[in-house]
């Protein structure tokens, strides 16, 4: 099987996810109020729109947090003194000093001259300022920029999970984080004190969701009053706000619960759910009176972005239920089917590991030949069964055997460990199929689903991001992972469900074998448009047939399933693909010099070319200033593939042709990819005022078309 890997030029594109979101303070709020959410991240200065998923929701302002700067000891006493008169509902202003040349050193900033007019959250920032020591330790620039956006939550909105992003112009410019509405009160941890005050006690009633955030060495203690027999539940959101963290160890925040009675011990503690790190704590309370909920993280540590969400009600905690995946296969439950009672496939098998050491065995009748499939749902379902599957004969000989396949890191479960297996039957007869947990363990929350089936190749492909900014008729460089599902190994064929004024350009197809690929968008409007929802449709041919001429009945299609997902690092090595819900595209304007060259033909989607030929890629080039130049690459392209030489004709009605000629060595291998040519425009800018002018270059690529190599 071909596999070549295609690092996807992001150019333009890329400056437009330089915008992050790294948390949100509170990450959710209560249907029928309004909530101050503060936004922590990169770069969001400018930001004046937020894109929210879902209906129920209205942003009413976005504002952003300037930089505040470092200031002397009589100002900070200064500014001490003012912002404790404000809460204290003081309404005369402290007494500047009476030297001059004092006050002219004092620094400026929006926020030191409308004390009076802050909301208490810019408040609480402006105290943290000037009250709480810089840690350089814990600065990061993923989350130093800050904006502050207004939520007005509808009383009729559906309680559930939506997604925040921030929009800069008309463009997405940000990576999605959750945020949750409930029905629930919702309680904000208190904000910083202001000297001489101390800090406020952190309380709560029941039932409520607290919102919170872990700042280096700090536990937060909560405090509630609970009777004797009430049976309560505290389900954290840690790691599910945010997933991965690039730059610390295990890149997540790791919650811990510790439930503490009104004498300060402590009766129960919690540090996860199963597999799942964030933490469910349920019990019974003993006795009446004032008890504690302490929160920290597992190793003390600490930041702006550690935020949690803790939801504590009455009640059980959630019950455990497997959903089945969505497959075209009859379902058999496993109560219907004796222990080692022979099971006609295909089938859909749901079962459950309950006690530790326990193994299912089914029996199977495979004649020789034949292929079949038996693949386990449980871990990326939310089981806790670590699965080791294998099949053996009538004889007691072991035919097949995994124990965790290697699938793409795609979701937030980090654990792989769901086995698959595809095998041959070497003889007609009957197998027994065996599936057990790798450490022995058992409970009910060791269930699963066990497919027993024929091969049904088919695929899922990967879409990041999940918003994409596209531009204006030129090429916009989108990445694709493919996964191959049961030996899966055709072309793929791509088309767009989005507006009209976008499209895909050039090759429109992934080569059967690839693994990672690039396709190309562009838009064709010139408006400013708001972000839009789209899809991306994937198919493939179910037959083989090479007739296509118009007496013959349309190939049939079938779809594979298609994800949009945003690329976050974890712990400094991991790169995992985080799904979202909607795929949003956008257009903006192309860079410098992108609308001066196109394909001749812009109907061209692929380049034939021999090993040991060559094969010429014709340009249309607008006339551009004397002194600016040109220059095309094929980068990332497999060893043996180049640009051999560019030709130029001579310029007429503003255009000519551009030749390149592209050669494959006589020695490379037989392959179909996609790649772009990229293009480098070195061009002299506009004098400036003191009449200076300038060198840059600017970078775009052309469509990527599907270069098809074939042996000489």
């Amino acid at each position: 099987m071909r596999k070549f890997l295609i690092p996807v030029l992001l150019l333009a594109s890329a400056g437009l996810q330089a915008q992050h979101i790294g948390y949100l303070i509170p990450s959710g709020g209560k249907a029928g109020e309004t909530v101050d959410v503060l936004v922590g991240g990169q770069q969001l200065w400018n930001i004046k729109k937020v894109w929210i998923s879902g209906d129920g929701i209205t942003v009413e302002s976005v504002v952003s947090v300037p930089g505040i700067p470092q200031i002397s000891g009589p100002q900070r006493k200064y500014l001490s003194k003012l912002i404790y008169h404000r809460i204290t509902g003081k309404n005369e202003a402290p007494k500047k000093p009476d030297n001059e040349e004092e006050l002219k050193s004092w620094r400026k900033h929006s926020y030191f001259d409308t004390v009076d007019q802050l909301t208490p959250l810019q408040l609480h920032l402006l105290s943290v300022h000037l009250f709480v020591p810089p840690n350089p330790l814990q600065m990061s620039p993923a989350i130093n920029s800050k904006c502050i956006i207004r939520l007005k939550i509808a009383p009729d909105a559906k309680p559930g999970r939506r997604e925040i992003r921030l929009i800069r112009g008309n463009c997405i410019c940000s990576n999605p984080l959750p945020f949750y509405v409930d029905s629930l009160p919702e309680v904000l941890e208190p904000f910083h004190p202001v000297p001489p005050q101390k800090r406020a006690k952190y309380e709560f009633n029941l039932p409520s969701v607290l919102n919170g955030q872990i700042m280096p060495g700090e536990t937060d203690v909560w405090h509630f009053y609970a009777r004797k027999g009430d049976r309560l539940v505290f389900q954290t959101f840690a790691r599910t706000l945010i997933p991965f963290m690039g730059d610390c160890v295990p890149g997540y925040f790791q919650c811990i619960l510790e439930l503490r009675d009104p004498r300060d011990r402590c009766i129960a503690v919690a540090d996860d759910n199963g597999f799942e790190p964030d933490p469910l704590l349920a019990c019974t309370i003993p006795e009446d009176g004032e008890y504690t909920l302490h929160v920290r993280d597992a190793l003390y540590r600490g930041r702006a972005d550690f935020v949690y969400r803790i939801r504590a009600y009455f009640g059980n905690e959630p019950e455990f239920k497997l959903v089945p995946p969505a497959l075209d296969l009859p379902e058999k439950k496993q109560r219907d089917i004796p222990p080692g009672g022979e099971v006609k496939f295909p089938v859909l098998i749901s079962g459950c590991l309950e006690k530790p050491g326990q193994t299912d065995t089914f029996v199977i009748h495979a004649e020789k030949g034949g292929k079949i499939v038996v693949e386990v749902f449980a871990r990326r379902l939310g089981s806790s069964l670590d699965s080791r599957l294998s099949v053996t004969d009538d004889s007691g000989k072991q035919v097949a055997s995994n124990d965790d396949y290697a699938r793409p890191l795609t979701g937030t479960v980090l654990q792989h460990t769901d086995s698959y297996l595809c095998f041959t039957a070497p003889k007609t007869g009957k197998y027994t199929v065996q599936i057990t947990d790798t450490a022995k363990l058992g409970s009910r929350k060791h269930a699963y689903f066990l497919r027993i089936d024929r091969p049904r190749p088919s695929f899922r492909l990967y879409i990041a991001p999940s918003s994409v900014a596209v531009m204006h008729f030129t090429a916009t460089p989108l990445k694709i992972r493919i996964e191959p599902l049961d030996g899966f190994n055709e072309d793929i064929h791509l088309s767009l469900k989005a507006p009209k004024h976008f499209s895909v350009i050039g090759s429109n197809i992934i080569p059967a074998g690839t693994r990672n690929s690039v396709i190309t968008l562009r838009s064709s409007s010139r408006k400013h448009l708001p972000p839009e929802k789209a899809e991306l449709i994937a198919e493939y041919y179910t037959d083989s047939r090479g007739c296509r001429c118009c007496s013959c009945k349309p190939r049939p299609k079938k779809r594979g399933q298609v994800f949009y997902g945003d690329e976050d690092t974890q712990a400094f090595a991991y790169t995992h693909l985080i799904l979202s819900r909607d795929w949003l595209l956008s257009k903006i304007w192309g860079p410098t010099g992108s609308g001066l060259i196109s394909l001749a033909n812009p109907k061209q989607t692929g380049v034939n070319i021999r090993a040991g030929g060559t094969a010429l890629l014709q340009l249309s080039q607008a006339k551009f200033p004397a002194g600016n130049t040109m220059k095309f690459e094929l980068r990332n392209a497999p060893a043996g593939l180049s640009i051999e030489k560019t030709e130029t004709g001579e310029f007429s009605r503003g255009r000519r042709k551009v030749i390149l000629t592209l050669k494959a060595e006589k020695n490379i291998k037989p392959l179909r990819v996609n790649l772009p040519v990229t293009v480098v425009y070195s061009f002299k800018t506009r004098p400036d005022k003191n009449g200076k002018i300038f060198q840059r270059k600017s970078e775009f690529i052309l469509p990527a078309l599907l270069f098809n190599i074939t042996g000489d």
